[in-house]
């Protein structure tokens, strides 16, 4: 093994280990019924889920099929419905990104956490589609929204996706 394939791979190990060190979920909420936040790991983050009410857990990632059917596991333990739409970092162009604001608007779902890996690019993205198409916000303040979660420009499809207001 190279010494750069060995640095990437402490890289992405310590990334996936950062989740379970944090002290909590920093919950946001977006809309009535609608909250985001990072991936819920522990015990007491399925204590605070119920706690806010929250009844589905709707996870986006697309990149850690593992990690999901974990979550899945310990989310029904937990007594939360749990789903999973895989939304993918081109969703103008795979349609990933309808499916998954399609679950978002659904109120039989409510009320439900959202959250993709670090609540960052790929959650940001979805909320401001979310924004546009079912709370009426204009573009431009749904894109700031997203750059202040923190939503970073070398994601360009996401970019896209803000930009068009999740319209294909």
């Amino acid at each position: 093994m190279t010494r750069r394939a060995r640095a990437l791979l402490v890289l992405s190990a310590l990334v996936s280990l950062a989740a379970a060190f944090r002290a909590d979920l920093e919950i946001a909420a977006v809309g009535p019924g609608v909250y985001r936040g990072h991936v819920p790991t522990r015990d007491a983050d399925f204590a605070e889920l119920r706690r806010l009410g929250i009844r589905t857990i709707v996870d986006i990632r697309g990149n850690t099929p593992l990690a999901s059917l974990r979550e899945r596991h310990r989310a029904e333990q937990h007594g939360f419905a749990y789903i999973h739409v895989r939304m993918g970092f081109r969703p103008l162009r795979d349609g990933t990104g309808d499916r998954a604001l399609a679950v978002l608007a659904d109120e039989a779902n409510y009320p439900l956490y959202l959250h993709c890996e670090l609540d960052r690019d790929r959650t940001s993205a979805l909320v401001a589609a979310y924004r546009v198409q079912v709370q009426g916000w204009d573009i431009p303040s749904a894109e700031a929204e997203a750059r202040d979660f923190g939503i970073r420009r070398y994601f360009v499809g996401l970019n896209r996706y803000v930009r068009a207001g999740g319209i294909r």
